[in-house]
């Protein structure tokens, strides 16, 4: 069996993540969305919430498992038999530093690989950060999110307010 893992923050979801998700399915067996924690990062959104998220967008495909983990994603994999890491990639600055997370990764782990597929057109130019700014600020970001998400970032506002 061919499993991948996908990491990130993913704070919050956005359609160029399922978008990576879907596609690598065509690719692997079994996609692991791993939400990382990453202590340089405030996040909006709790590491259950985007937990619950991912498992709400991808009920229906079984391929799609949804973990979390506070440590190297080199360790993980190897802790958990996975060989390949998928990466989206939007723009030659998002190459050059996943190609240097992935020499890094190679480094921690031998056996693990780096597959870059580049983001689709849609999604382009949109990053989590982005969206959660334009959400703040009461922007409509139903065009980067998934419906669940959408609705839970309104929430979120809401309580900042």
């Amino acid at each position: 069996m061919r499993r991948a893992l996908f990491p990130g923050t993913f704070d919050p979801p956005t359609n160029g993540h399922v978008d990576i998700i879907n596609r690598s399915l065509r690719i692997f067996d079994e996609v692991v969305v791993l939400i990382s924690v990453n202590y340089r990062k405030e996040c909006l959104l709790t590491l259950d919430e985007r937990k619950a998220l991912f498992n709400k967008i991808f009920k229906d495909e079984c391929r799609v498992i949804v973990d979390s983990y506070d440590g190297l994603v080199a360790d993980y994999a190897r802790e958990h038999s996975i060989s390949f890491i998928v990466r989206g990639v939007r723009n030659i600055s998002d190459f050059s530093y996943e190609f240097e997370m992935s020499l890094n990764n190679r480094t921690l782990n031998h056996d693990l690989d780096v597959v870059f597929l580049p983001s689709g057109s849609k999604s382009l130019i949109t990053s989590s950060s982005q969206v959660r700014e334009i959400s703040r600020y009461r922007g409509d970001i139903s065009a980067f999110v998934p419906e669940c998400v959408l609705s839970l970032m309104k929430e979120k506002n809401k309580v900042l307010d």
